[in-house]
Order: structure tokens, then sequence, then C-alpha cells
């Protein structure tokens, strides 16, 4: 018996995080028109743009602390941050460093 072995192409272009969150969005509509959900497909497609929007920085919230000159708090669960951190370690959504 013998096995032939097909190497796959692969599209080498880079997209953005953006560009990844439309593509999947539209592929869900996409599904939705055309099929009933089945075996939760709907919430793997939201999950995995839910953890895709938490790969884009958000900016985050400085807060005046008299006992600190400030503190960081996670733009999305407001939980308070080290400056060192560039993601939540409680909801983990990317945060962009202080400058």
């Amino acid at each position: 018996m013998t096995y032939e072995i097909f190497e796959l192409e692969r599209d080498t272009k880079e997209i953005s995080i953006e560009q990844a969150i439309l593509n999947l969005q539209q592929q869900q509509w996409e599904f939705n028109d055309n099929y009933v959900d089945f075996a939760g497909v709907n919430a793997a497609y939201d999950y995995a743009i839910e953890l895709l929007n938490k790969q884009i920085p958000k900016p985050r919230k400085v807060i005046p602390d008299p006992n600190y000159l400030w503190q960081f708090q996670c733009p999305v669960c407001d939980q308070i941050l080290s400056p060192a951190f560039s993601f939540c370690p409680h909801c983990g959504q990317a945060v962009e460093q202080s400058k």
C-alpha cells in the first residue's frame, strides 16, 4: 500500500487582527444565511471573535491614588494592573503600555 503525500499550499499573507475579525464575522453571517446552527457553531464563532478582540490593545485607565502617583486599571474589567503588564491577568485583555 502506498500513500501520496500532498503538501497544502497555504496563503502566507499576514492579516491584521481587525481583518481576521471581519473575516470571521462574514463567515458567520454566511453560515447563518445557509445553515441551521448545530453543535454550537455560532458560539464558536462568537468565542473566536471575542478572543481576537482581546488581542487588540486598549488604553489603560489611569487613576490618581493618594498613596502612589497613579494606578492603572484594565479598560474591560476595571481590575488594578501593574505598569509592567501588557495583558490583564484577570480577563486577558491586551492593554497599551504606559508611555
